[in-house]
């Protein structure tokens, strides 16, 4: 299995987002293996984290470029709003 075992969690933001069937069909999967090879069950939002942060460590242009790239200011919620990020 690519993915190794989940030893850690960072702190958790949520996000929204929406991604196609089949890919949730393949992470559904995913998961099922993740419980036959290490004898647990991960939650899906845990494991999509550390696909996504797998595949960016990975991207060796990405890295290079990573110590050069700084996000923007995160803006004020206005009011009613949560504090979720949302895509």
């Amino acid at each position: 299995m690519k993915l190794k075992r989940i030893e850690k969690a960072d702190p958790v933001q949520r996000i929204t987002t929406s991604i196609r069937g089949s890919t949730l069909d393949m992470l559904s999967k995913y998961q099922m293996y993740y419980k036959k090879t290490y004898g647990e069950d991960i939650d899906r939002s845990q494991l999509t984290n550390d696909i996504l942060k797998e595949y960016m460590n990975e991207d060796k242009a990405f890295l290079k470029a990573l110590p050069n790239l700084e996000l923007p200011p995160a803006p004020e919620p206005k009011a009613g709003e949560s504090d979720d990020a949302k895509l």
